[in-house]
């Protein structure tokens, strides 16, 4: 259903929506900025377009779930984190009107689809996420306990320490390709293969980046495995085969008879090997292939890739 940037307008230029957001802002400390550009006004558009939704029905939603959606802004977003020679201007007029979009979409198990036209980097965990802050927000609207399983966790503070193995690569050998190098080292207790892309300067920076990688296991697979909820969809899959079956066969014919825990899966996966990207004879970015053993995932590798910055990025499954 399309939503045009002129129904947009209809809505949010009128002095009812103005002073209505403006009491909500004060109401429930929601800081939003006076100014709509055209450019935010085509994003909410597009953004607004791919929910099958009408203007009419998200505008007719947030008027009678006010308390709802605003208190759904506050658990989705909490306080924006100040962030340094960045100044924080606030939500666009338009948050309201989103956020009761994206309550309707929950409502009609719609998001995760929604996302996924979206294209967000990894749907299911931001659906799972969202879905929380709006079981939260609803508990709180009616004056009844949050449910367990929604629940804000306390955030504890991981420290990430290396394993105490000193990287040290072997030979590099040139391959067939120019410009292409083939060694190896131990990573995660197992010994690596490492392809080099591209001309380097110095061994030095390739061996400190996968110091890096050696010293944050935890961290990275933790956000391999969030990145896709990828144990919870396994488990699902795992419980219905048995109740099914009586077991489940993997791709490597391990037999379970019960879903796997997260220990299970933490100490299954290891690393296949690693592409390293270099560009003017510096580090751009790195694939790292990770594959289990039982195979859990099912003769595929998931790829994480890190830029240049380690920022870390979900690459998908393949094979």
């Amino acid at each position: 259903m399309s939503i045009s940037i002129q129904d947009l307008k209809k809505v949010v230029e009128t002095s009812e929506y103005q002073e209505l957001i403006k009491q909500l802002s004060q109401e429930y400390h929601i800081d939003i900025y006076n100014k709509m550009e055209l450019q935010l006004y085509n994003i909410i558009s597009e953004r607004c377009k791919l929910s099958n939704l009408s203007i009419d029905e998200i505008y007719q939603f947030f008027l009678e779930n006010q308390t709802l959606v605003c208190l759904y802004i506050n658990e989705k977003f909490g306080k924006p984190e100040e962030e340094k020679d960045v100044t924080y201007l606030g939500f666009p007029q338009t948050i309201f009107l989103t956020s009761a979009m994206e309550i309707l979409l929950i409502e009609q198990n719609n998001l995760l689809d929604y996302l996924k036209k979206q294209r967000v980097e990894a749907p299911t965990k931001c659906a799972k996420e969202d879905i929380a802050s709006y079981q939260r927000a609803l508990a709180t609207s009616k004056n009844e306990p949050v449910p367990e399983a929604f629940q804000k966790k306390p955030m504890k503070k991981k420290v990430i320490s290396s394993v105490g193995n000193k990287i040290t690569l072997g030979k590099f050998i040139p391959t067939d390709c120019d410009d292409e190098y083939q060694t190896t080292a131990t990573i995660w207790e197992k010994e690596t293969e490492i392809n080099i892309i591209g001309d380097y300067d110095s061994k030095k920076a390739i061996s400190n980046r996968l110091q890096w990688i050696e010293d944050n296991r935890e961290m990275i697979l933790t956000f391999a495995l969030e990145a896709e909820d990828f144990l919870s969809h396994f488990n699902d899959w795992a419980i219905t085969e048995i109740q099914k079956k009586g077991k489940v066969t993997l791709y490597d014919n391990t037999i379970l008879t019960a879903p796997i825990t997260e220990e299970e899966l933490i100490k299954s996966i290891y690393i296949e090997g690693i592409s390293v990207l270099l560009e003017e004879g510096t580090i751009e970015s790195i694939d790292i292939n990770l594959v289990t053993s039982p195979d859990y995932f099912g003769g595929h590798t998931l790829i994480i890739e890190i830029n240049n910055k380690k920022k870390l990025f979900f690459g998908g499954m393949q094979g």
